[in-house]
């Protein structure tokens, strides 16, 4: 319980100043240079395609947490999350870097080009935390995990509604995500307090590649056609449509994303107790039921409450101008929540 809540609470917070984000976007941040921002995120997003773990990472953490669960050291299974998060970060980062001037320079205004480099740090700490986070779940502090996510969205956000205000610019959302990782990361190491040689873990990796492979390529395709499907989304809605209308969409997910959030709480508690549950004598079928029932009525009533709720975004001054557009797809949306949040308990077990 407390895994979920500190896991939902790390979201909700972020909505709370999301809530004061909205408010400074609409009003001071033009509709275009919100669609330019989104269209430019989607073109990275495309290229990390070309970057994937292919589910290696995942495999290695569930069995991290099956060996943590019998009291074995998982010492090299952290090492070979931190091999692989590096690895693979730095390919993306420099991937981007390079892209930039020959490819996304000549889709996208220019003075939007350095949200890209900035955001090529972003994915370097990004990926770091990500491995902090699995050692964690495989631990089973995930109480610890949700509360160094809150952290770091709280320093996330407060920056980056302060740079708004002050810069009225999309820059400052990509420096508030940096920002907000960095702060992360100090959280785990500290509650962490030692991170081994990623060295360690790459005969790990090398010893049980294939079974990696055969354990996680199915949880990492599905994110894998989701990321394809989100990305392609935006950027063709920029390409034939135009940039205003990619705001228009991404603001839509973004209220999507408030009531979702929950359901990804729960799949990330209950993915680590079925983990460590296996083999262990525990009834997994009970288990299942209980998160499926608890996380569709909790999802539900979030949607219900988010779709009667839309109609006071404008009148309460939350969204203004062209922006209001967004709010009945949004609350179109919301009807998608339940079903996301049952399809991740269940295809994380």
């Amino acid at each position: 319980m407390g895994g979920i809540l500190f896991g939902y609470l790390s979201t909700a917070i972020s909505y709370v100043f999301a809530l004061a984000y909205v408010i400074v976007l609409t009003r001071f941040i033009p509709l275009a240079q919100y669609g330019y921002y989104n269209a430019i995120m989607a073109m990275i997003g495309l290229i990390g395609l070309f970057f994937p773990t292919l589910g290696i990472d995942y495999a290695i953490a569930r069995e991290g947490a099956m060996m943590h669960s019998n009291g074995l050291d998982i010492t090299n299974h952290f090492a070979a999350l931190l091999a692989i998060s590096l690895t693979v970060s730095m390919l993306y980062a420099a991937a981007i870097v390079i892209a930039t001037p020959l490819y996304i320079a000549s889709r996208i205004p220019s003075q939007y080009m350095g949200i890209a480099y900035i955001y090529a740090i972003y994915v370097i700490f990004s990926a770091i935390n990500g491995a902090m986070s699995s050692y964690l779940w495989m631990t089973g502090r995930l109480a610890t995990q949700g509360l160094g996510y809150i952290i770091g969205n709280m320093a996330f956000r407060s920056l980056e509604i302060a740079l708004l205000l002050l810069m009225r610019n999309v820059y400052a959302i990509v420096i508030g995500m940096t920002f907000g990782q960095v702060i992360t990361a100090i959280y785990f190491l500290a509650r962490i307090r030692h991170l081994p040689n990623p060295a360690r873990g790459a005969s790990l990796i090398k010893r049980g590649f294939r079974n990696y492979i055969d354990l996680g390529a199915q949880n990492w395709l599905l994110g894998y056609l989701g990321s394809v499907s989100g990305y392609a989304i935006t950027y063709i809605t920029y390409s034939f449509i135009g940039a205003e209308s990619v705001a228009l969409y991404n603001l839509a997910m973004y209220m999507l994303g408030a009531v979702t959030a929950l359901g990804g709480s729960v799949s990330t508690v209950f993915g680590s107790r079925v983990a460590h549950a296996i083999g262990s004598g525990v009834d997994v079928r009970r288990l299942i039921r209980d998160y499926a029932i608890a996380s569709i009525a909790v999802s539900g009533i979030l949607a219900s409450g988010a779709v009667l709720a839309t109609p006071l975004l404008p009148i309460l001054g939350i969204v203004h101008g062209s922006y209001v557009d967004a709010i009945p797809y949004g609350a179109l949306l919301f009807s998608t929540a339940v079903l996301g949040s049952i399809n991740g308990v269940y295809t994380t077990y």
